[in-house]
């Protein structure tokens, strides 16, 4: 992302969607915190990463997993358990947005 400009969008796919397809309608159906271990791919949930999204000023982040961040949301942000999303909506104001169907 090199070339990013302020007010861009960043929507990052990381193939969660499409492996979601490739499963059985019985096991699509079933919410993934239904699962005994729950956990999808999705964006780092550090400093280093909340600092490069800063520095892109970027006006909207999506990707096509649950949660734009990995799960579960057991990071440490600027020395505070929470999670990408948190920072986003509460602290910036920042839509995220997701694709949850193909």
């Amino acid at each position: 992302m090199a070339g990013s400009r302020p007010q861009n969008i960043y929507r990052p796919v990381t193939g969660w969607l499409s492996a979601r397809d490739l499963r059985s309608s019985t096991m699509r159906s079933r919410p993934t915190s239904s699962l005994s271990c729950p956990s999808t791919i999705g964006m780092e949930a550090s400093d280093s990463m909340l600092r490069w999204l800063w520095k892109k000023k970027l006006s909207l982040v999506g990707t096509d997993n649950p949660a734009f961040e990995s799960v579960p949301f057991n990071a440490t942000i600027d020395g505070v358990p929470r999670a990408l999303h948190q920072v986003f909506i509460r602290g910036w104001g920042q839509s995220i947005v997701c694709k949850t169907s193909t």
